[in-house]
């Protein structure tokens, strides 16, 4: 079991009774099992102090981004799972067909984003006649293009998902 302080995100030893860091008490700490999942315990929001759930990056109350060290009790886990999620990215990506990750991961709002940039790079590619210029600017833009998906779909593989219950 890993005892982490709900104040300043810190672990608490076994047998200590208050965080070595901040001096919280151990009996307000989050418990979590070997595998990393919660056991007992809420996070708080360090800014309005509402309830955090497992896997969120934004406090749900106010709406401010969850600091680090909030986001430090949360350790990435890469599975089989994530592997899939980041080659179906990742391989159709560096042919210019993005979204497949993010439908993978369920994020279907960026899903269609994503399919729509593929649709206008389809086009532009096989549709118009460029010159060389305009065929290095295409090619700059999907390189970004690209780069900044390939960020979205790590971030999505390894943040903690909501165990379902």
């Amino acid at each position: 079991m890993k005892y982490i302080c709900p104040e300043c995100g810190n672990e608490i030893r076994e047998d200590a009774e208050f965080c070595h860091t901040c001096g919280c008490v151990k009996s307000k700490a989050i418990i979590f099992d070997d595998k990393m999942k919660m056991v007992s315990g809420s996070m708080k929001c360090a800014f309005c102090g509402g309830d955090i759930a497992e896997g969120d990056i934004f406090c749900q109350h106010c709406g401010k981004t969850i600091t680090r060290q909030q986001m430090i009790t949360f350790k990435p886990t890469f599975n089989a799972s994530s592997a899939i999620g980041i080659a179906l990215a990742l391989i159709p990506a560096f042919f210019n067909i993005f979204g497949l990750g993010h439908l993978f991961f369920r994020k279907w709002k960026r899903a269609a984003v994503y399919l729509c940039i593929t649709a206008l790079f389809l086009f532009v590619q096989y549709q118009m006649i460029l010159t060389s210029t305009e065929r290095t600017i295409f090619e700059i833009t999907s390189i970004l293009v690209y780069v900044i998906h390939g960020m979205e779909i790590f971030t999505l593989a390894l943040m903690p998902r909501p165990s379902s219950k």
